[in-house]
Formats: structure tokens, C-alpha cells, sequence
């Protein structure tokens, strides 16, 4: 579909892009904080690219859950016998998680505390199974700093670059800034945005230490990219 939009391929995306935000929120007005949307939108938002594991002895995660596959685009498995719960989640969609990070990067303008409250508040009412609370906090801080990486870039790329005064035409996804968060991002980006300035520091100047080798890590990645909508 987009090869065929020809020069209206940029705007074709930006309106599927729109469109599986608005899904995902379950509202027609997108550029919003996380606070003018309910629990349940803003919870779909996160779960779509941190792979939420819910409580399972809590009926009301399986109350949650059946809200977000009615009406936030969560795709509902399977279904015992019993009719109690449903297993369900959300598959590795290019779209939708683009989608989410666009819609994370609007909460996150407005909050920067946005993402860490919205799995705090789910957390704290007992909807997440605490026993992966510390692989959830490790996925978070990989997006997280994937994400920074991936704006960091864009932002870079915008004063280097000229863009035409009318933008609705262009990638342009949220706050008028042509960005895509599938893109990837450079190795050493994210390791600058993943790690304190010291530790990034140690790490990228570092020399292997299982060969005799004189190439730092700086170096050696310096064409890397790293790419993942998911964590």
C-alpha cells in the first residue's frame, strides 16, 4: 500500500500510524498527557512494547485484560473451558509498537515521569505479578534509553537537515518532529543514553580482554546500529 501511495507514501503512514494510536487509546484525540486518558489506554500504551506480565490469581487483571482485547487492540489466544479468564497479549506488530512509541514520546513531553508512573500505579494495585518486577524495571530501561537515543539522533539530524515549511506531508508524528522509532539507532548512542556519563565511558573506551587487541569498543562499534521495538 505504501509503495503504491508514490509521493503520498509519508502521509499514508502518518495516518496509519495516527490511526493504531487512536486504536490503542480508544479516542480520536491523540496528542494528549497519559492522565487525560483512562487506566486501561494508558496501560495498553506501555504493555504494547514492555510485554506486561499480569498478576494471574487477581481477577481484576483478567477484568484488565478483557478491557484491553475489547477495546485497546490486545489480541485475545485462547479461552478455557471454564470461561473464567483469557489468555491473551499482543503479538510483535511493526505498526502498533511504533504506534506505542509515538504515543509514549507524547506522554513523555508532557511528564517525563509519564511511563514510570503508569507501571508504578499498576504495580502498587497489585494488576503486575511482583515476581517479575525486576526484569520488567531491565526492559524499561532499555526502551528507555532506546528511546532517548532515538530522539537524541532525530534531533541532531533536524539541525543538520532543512525541512519544508509545510509539514503535513512529511513523517511528522507527534510535536511536528519527523521521527520513527524503527529506525535504530547508533550502538554508542545507546550506550551513551543507557549508562551515566562515567560508566558510558568506561565502557566505550574499553579493550577487549580476551585478545591481544588495541581497538577500544568506540571504535570497533563505531558503525553499529541497534534496533528493537519490543523489550
Amino acid at each position: 500500500m505504501l509503495r503504491g501511495a508514490g509521493d503520498s507514501g509519508a502521509e499514508v503512514k502518518l495516518t496509519i500510524i495516527n490511526l493504531a494510536r487512536a486504536k490503542l487509546l480508544c479516542q480520536d484525540t491523540i496528542d494528549v498527557k497519559a492522565t487525560d486518558v483512562g487506566k486501561t489506554a494508558r496501560t495498553a500504551v506501555v504493555d504494547v512494547r514492555l510485554m506486561l506480565d499480569y498478576e494471574p490469581r487477581r481477577e481484576a487483571s483478567h477484568l484488565l485484560q478483557a478491557e484491553l482485547v475489547a477495546s485497546h487492540m490486545r489480541i485475545c489466544y485462547s479461552v478455557p473451558q471454564s470461561h473464567e479468564y483469557m489468555r491473551s497479549g499482543y503479538p510483535s506488530e511493526p505498526i502498533l509498537a511504533e504506534a506505542a512509541a509515538q504515543q509514549m514520546f507524547a506522554f513523555r513531553k508532557r511528564d517525563s515521569g509519564a511511563i514510570l508512573n503508569i507501571l508504578k500505579d499498576n504495580m502498587d494495585g497489585g494488576l503486575l505479578d511482583r515476581g517479575e518486577r525486576g526484569e520488567l524495571v531491565g526492559r524499561e530501561l532499555l526502551m528507555s534509553a532506546y528511546d532517548r537515543a532515538i530522539e537524541r539522533e532525530d534531533e541532531a539530524r533536524q539541525r543538520s537537515e532543512t525541512y519544508p515549511q509545510d509539514m503535513s506531508t512529511n513523517y511528522s508524528l507527534s510535536f511536528g518532529s519527523p521521527r520513527s522509532y524503527s529506525r535504530g539507532s547508533s550502538l554508542i548512542t545507546f550506550v551513551e543514553e543507557l549508562f551515566t556519563e562515567e560508566n558510558a565511558h568506561q565502557v566505550l573506551e574499553s579493550l577487549p580482554d580476551n585478545i591481544k587487541c588495541e581497538t577500544k569498543f568506540r571504535d570497533a562499534f563505531k558503525d553499529a546500529k541497534v534496533r528493537f521495538t519490543h523489550s
